[in-house]
């Protein structure tokens, strides 16, 4: 179920609809006892950075486990080329 428009929906006028980032919640699916940790990260990707907001969508993808983003093997993904920058891809 896709709460708002996705990136890829367009407007009848054609246009791009981007999500409202002010009512998307990108902790909505964090344990409650990690919130702490990413509450930083969350603001500023609300804000608008890309970096933090990637970075959440990695965490969320990998069940919260900061290590298992780091060893992401799922190279199909968007972000896996950004997330990997630097740490000897493949």
């Amino acid at each position: 179920m896709t709460v708002g428009p996705t990136i890829d929906q367009k407007s009848p006028s054609g246009a791009i609809i981007a999500p409202d980032l002010n009512k998307h919640d990108p902790l909505g699916t964090c344990p409650p006892h990690l919130k702490p940790r990413y509450e930083a990260m969350a603001a500023r990707a609300k804000k608008g950075h890309a970096d933090p907001a990637a970075r959440l969508k990695c965490l969320e993808c990998c069940a919260w486990q900061s290590g298992e983003v780091a060893i992401c093997h799922i190279v199909e993904c968007a972000l896996w080329a950004r997330n990997m920058k630097g740490r000897g891809k493949g």
